[in-house]
């Protein structure tokens, strides 16, 4: 025999005196400016906010959906409100030192500034250095580098060249770059009659040329 008895439907619910309240609806009402109870918890908070020093940190601890953050951070707003505005940091790329990023400090509010100019930037340049590439004043200007650094490698291997000649060697061009060469007078002494020279001329030669 079961002792439980259903209950009525008067029992789930509890009237409320509606003349009570002059609003409609809660939507009418000003959000709480405070937060309520947890008078510890409020008092500790504000005891971190207060610290100066570096290296200090508030960590909230309790079950989830209590709104430990909301409300931190509605302390921690009231007492920004109350103080100078902070300068923003900006980190930007260390090219000597890439893990080691360069912080920037600039007036409030222009960190974002910097950010969206930087990010304009960025894309006008991939737009730009692709087209300055293709433009022929930029072909023009490559052809000019290549014929300078064509004529100065000429120059230096003339000047290779006297030298090796005013001591009878000959500087001859291969498929794999350069070589140097025994001479004669204006010809050059192949392997075969460079073998039958005298062994102090051979070793003079290797000399100048090694």
């Amino acid at each position: 025999m079961s002792y439980l008895k259903p209950l009525e439907a008067q029992a789930l619910y509890q009237a409320c005196d509606l003349s009570q309240f002059d609003f409609n609806s809660t939507a009418e009402l000003e959000e709480l400016g405070e937060v309520i109870g947890q008078a510890r918890a409020l008092e500790a908070v504000h005891f971190g906010i207060g610290i100066k020093k570096n290296g200090y940190n508030i960590f909230a601890l309790g079950p989830a959906g209590t709104g430990k953050h909301n409300v931190v951070t509605q302390l921690l707003t009231q007492q920004a409100s109350t103080e100078e505005a902070p300068c923003d940091w900006c980190y930007v790329n260390n090219f000597d030192t890439p893990h080691k990023p360069i912080k920037i400090c600039l007036p409030q509010g222009l960190g974002r500034r910097l950010h969206d100019d930087m990010k304009q930037l960025v894309e006008e340049l991939r737009a730009a250095i692709p087209a300055l590439f293709e433009s022929d004043e930029y072909r023009a200007r490559v052809q000019e580098l290549e014929d300078e650094l064509k004529e100065e490698q000429e120059r230096a291997i003339e000047e290779i060249r006297q030298a090796a000649r005013d001591k009878n060697i000959a500087l001859i061009r291969t498929p794999n770059g350069f070589a140097f060469a025994p001479m004669r007078g204006e010809e050059v002494i192949n392997p075969k009659e460079f073998s039958k020279l005298p062994d102090e001329v051979k070793h003079r030669f290797e000399a100048e040329i090694g």
